[in-house]
C-alpha cells in the first residue's frame, strides 16, 4: 500500500507542478513586459490562441510524452488534453479531435515503452531508482494480467510503467496492442467527456479566482515537500 501512495504522490505531484510552472512564468514575463499582473481572463485568452493555432500538435506531443516512462514525469501530457477539451467549449478545438489525437499520442507512447521494455530497458530504470515501482507493476500484472493492463491505461504515468513491464515479461504482444489501443482510447474519451462537461464551469472559476488557485496549488506543492522531509 505504502508503495501505491508513493507513486500516486509522484503522479500528483508531476501533474501539478509543472503547469503551475508554466503558468507563472507566464505571468512573470507579462509583468516584466507590460508591468502590469494579467488576469484570469487574460490568461486564458492567451491560451485559447495558442490552442487555436497550435493545439493539436501540443496535444499529441505532449501525451507521447507523457506515455514515456521517465519523461512522463516531467510533461503535464494530462493538462494539455485537458485544456484541449476546456477550450472545445468555446470553438478553439473539437473535442472527438482532441481525444483522437490524445489517444494516438499515448498509444505511440505505450509502444515505445513495450519495445524498451523487451530489450532490457528496465535495468536502466531500476538502476535510477524505480525499482519498487517496477515491481510493483510486475506483480499486479502477473496478478491480474489483462484486468491490470485495462485499468493501469486509467492514467498515463501508470500506464507507462505498465506497457514497459509487459515487454519485459514477453506479455504476449498482439494482446498487449489490442488493450493498449482499445483501453487508451476509452479512457481518454471518458476524461475528454467529463472535462468537456465542466469546461465552462473551469472557465469560468479560473477568471474569478485565478491567483487563489494558483495560490493553493502551490500551497498544495509546499506542504507535500514538507510532509517528505518529515519522513
Amino acid at each position: 500500500m505504502s508503495q501505491y501512495l508513493k507513486y500516486i504522490q509522484t503522479i500528483f505531484k508531476s501533474d501539478l507542478f509543472f503547469p503551475l510552472v508554466l503558468v507563472i512564468a507566464y505571468i512573470g514575463f507579462l509583468f516584466i513586459v507590460r508591468g502590469i499582473i494579467p488576469s484570469g481572463a487574460e490568461i486564458i485568452n492567451s491560451f485559447a490562441s495558442l490552442y487555436h493555432k497550435y493545439g493539436y500538435e501540443i496535444i499529441f506531443v505532449a501525451a507521447f510524452l507523457e506515455s514515456l516512462v521517465l519523461v512522463n514525469l516531467f510533461v503535464p501530457g494530462q493538462v494539455a488534453m485537458a485544456l484541449g477539451a476546456v477550450f472545445a467549449r468555446t470553438g478553439q478545438t473539437e473535442l472527438p479531435l482532441v481525444i483522437l489525437v490524445a489517444g494516438l499520442g499515448a498509444f505511440s507512447g505505450y509502444c515505445l515503452d513495450y519495445i524498451l521494455g523487451y530489450f532490457g530497458f528496465s535495468d536502466v530504470i531500476k538502476k535510477m531508482g524505480y525499482s519498487d515501482f517496477l515491481t510493483l507493476a510486475k506483480s499486479n500484472l502477473r496478478k491480474f494480467g489483462k484486468r491490470g493492463l485495462i485499468l493501469g491505461f486509467i492514467h498515463s504515468n501508470l500506464g507507462s510503467f505498465l506497457s514497459l513491464t509487459a515487454g519485459t515479461i514477453n506479455f504476449n504482444w498482439k494482446i498487449f496492442l489490442t488493450i493498449a489501443i482499445l483501453a487508451t482510447f476509452v479512457w481518454t474519451s471518458f476524461w475528454g467527456i467529463l472535462v468537456y462537461s465542466l469546461g465552462e464551469v473551469f472557465l469560468d472559476i479560473f477568471k474569478r479566482f485565478s491567483f487563489l488557485l494558483i495560490g493553493l496549488a502551490a500551497g498544495l506543492m509546499l506542504l507535500l515537500r514538507l510532509g517528505k522531509n518529515d519522513k
